[in-house]
């Protein structure tokens, strides 16, 4: 009973404090756009970041802040204290497990191309559609690059910060007090990766976020060091933001190309699931032994 209230505890003060944390980023952002001199009819993030992309730049930095990196560790202080560190690292870091985890996420990668591509052929309601339109534009303006500092400072933005808040929160804190309440590590992975890909409010992008999430989860639960998961949520997330520099914003052009169904995408599909599922169960085995030796 103690521990179901612990939890239900945990889990409402973490709800409060995000809550809390959006209206604290909502101030923020009232306040850097009033001294700006942006209009009141500009203050939706959209239009925000079409007339001054810089600006968006700095709140969505705000924003990433609060939520996922100073929420998360205020949350750890509260409940663990000094003993926060260890409570997120049962194990020590070793640069080997990113590497491991790095092969997985590739094994991934073309999952994710042809889930993602089978979930736009379906006729989804129509507030979807407009979501996802709406983030991809805001994405393309945010993701324009003229220079090598606008890409330092976007490597910055939508991979190192990310990187570390993101998983601070769904792996650091969600997956953690699930699996310590559950003690069901594949329904803890499984539950964070659910919040972690609807909470980037994108309909084709559902897929992909989840199958990353569930790599940097399985991550995490074996080597047992929150820089791994970090490391490797950094690296995906600049490789694409490097990709989108190097082509000049061409990528964006080949997203819309007419492509159909063909049964070789069913193929591609069964190959690298069961590569995934294989390599999986290696990875099981060698830190099982690991563990044992």
């Amino acid at each position: 009973m103690e521990k179901k209230q612990n939890f239900t505890i945990k889990f409402l003060l973490l709800i409060s404090m995000l809550m809390a944390g959006v209206l604290l980023v909502a101030g923020i952002s009232a306040l850097l756009i009033k001294y700006s001199g942006i209009s009141p009819e500009d203050i939706d993030i959209q239009s925000l970041v079409l007339h001054n992309p810089e600006l968006a730049k700095w709140i969505l930095f705000c924003q990433h802040l609060v939520l996922f990196i100073i929420v998360p560790l205020v949350f750890l202080w509260i409940f663990y204290k000094r003993g926060m560190v260890e409570e997120l690292n049962t194990g020590s870091f070793k640069f080997k497990d990113v590497i491991h985890f790095f092969v997985l996420l590739m094994l991934v990668y073309p999952l994710m191309g042809v889930l993602t591509f089978w979930l736009s052929l379906l006729d989804l309601p129509e507030w979807m559609n407009l979501m996802d339109k709406s983030q991809e534009e805001t994405l393309m303006t945010l993701l324009k690059m003229e220079n090598g500092y606008d890409f330092m400072f976007n490597l910055f933005l939508l991979a190192f910060v990310p990187g570390i808040g993101e998983e601070l929160l769904f792996r650091g804190v969600l997956q953690r007090e699930v699996f310590k309440k559950t003690q069901k590590i594949h329904l803890s992975i499984m539950i964070s990766s659910l919040f972690f890909a609807a909470l980037h409010f994108q309909a084709l992008g559902f897929t992909s976020k989840l199958c990353i999430s569930l790599v940097l989860g399985y991550a995490y639960y074996f080597s047992g060091n929150i820089l791994v998961p970090m490391i490797l949520h950094m690296v995906n997330n600049g490789s694409a933001t490097f990709a989108v520099f190097y082509s000049k914003g061409d990528i964006f052009d080949t997203q819309h190309q007419d492509i159909h169904f063909s049964w070789s995408q069913v193929v591609v599909v069964v190959l690298f699931l069961m590569l995934c599922i294989l390599y999986y169960f290696y990875l099981e085995q060698h830190y099982k032994h690991k563990s044992n030796g």
